[in-house]
């Protein structure tokens, strides 16, 4: 979840003085599991997605590339592989701007 569409948490005075404590590093693979990192997956995977941003605009395609703050996306047609002459262009959306993401594995794909 982007954390720009947290627009508050409420907690008891002791959780908060709680969350001043340092913690140690997370290693863990869980630990490391933010939107970036499984956007990288899916991109190296080629796998489709339909991206819904806040603003409510819909656009399918294949994650070409995953940033810090923003993904670069194929579009092409929901029942064509990524191609190069199956795309029609590209999207360049910030991950902030991500309101919801579907993996769309129509029959292709590892």
């Amino acid at each position: 979840m982007p954390l720009t569409a947290i627009l508050g948490v409420s907690v008891d005075h002791g959780a908060m003085l709680e969350s001043l404590e340092a913690s140690p590093p997370v290693a863990t693979l869980r630990g490391r599991m933010t939107l970036g990192f499984v956007l990288r997956d899916l991109a190296r995977r080629r796998m489709p997605v339909t991206i819904t941003t806040a603003r409510g605009d819909a656009v399918h395609g294949t994650i070409d590339r995953a940033g810090a703050d923003h993904l670069d996306l194929a579009l092409h047609e929901r029942d064509e592989p990524r191609r190069a002459d199956a795309v029609r262009g590209f999207r360049i959306i910030p991950i902030a701007a991500i309101s919801s993401l579907v993996v769309d594995n129509a029959g292709y794909g590892p």
